[in-house]
């Protein structure tokens, strides 16, 4: 029980300190500082290689400006999302690393994009396996 808390308040502070980043980075852009918001969410990203709110955070931020550095940081999040709590934020990472296969012209990815919906990452099943990226 005092385990499955414990985890339950770690998961937590990591979903909001994700949040809490993104939005720091947020109202630096909107002060005109997109410097500065990129590089507080790299420095995130860097010290922290295994809190995949930090990756995501980085890798959404990159992903809005089309930065090809997006697609490794979706990857390095998508491998540490795991468990049931995970799958729907899994399953987004998932669809959005073959979104970008397909911008980039792979029809291969069309094929994972099927994928993704017979294994069950679409939220409507199990989480199955995929190959992403």
């Amino acid at each position: 029980m005092r385990i499955t808390a414990a985890i339950s308040i770690l998961w937590l502070g990591s979903t909001l300190a994700g949040q809490d980043l993104a939005s720091q980075a947020q109202q630096l852009e909107a002060k005109g500082d997109a410097l500065g918001a990129l590089q507080l969410l790299q420095r995130a990203a860097r010290s922290s290689p295994k809190d995949p709110a930090a990756l995501l955070s980085y890798a959404e931020y990159l992903d809005y400006y089309h930065d090809p550095e997006s697609r490794p940081n979706y990857e390095k999040a998508l491998a540490l999302l795991d468990g049931p709590a995970n799958q729907a934020r899994r399953a987004r990472v998932a669809r959005r690393l073959v979104l970008l296969d397909l911008i980039d012209g792979d029809r291969d990815a069309a094929a994972k994009l099927d994928g993704i919906r017979t294994s069950g990452l679409d939220g409507r099943g199990a989480v199955g396996s995929i190959s992403v990226g």
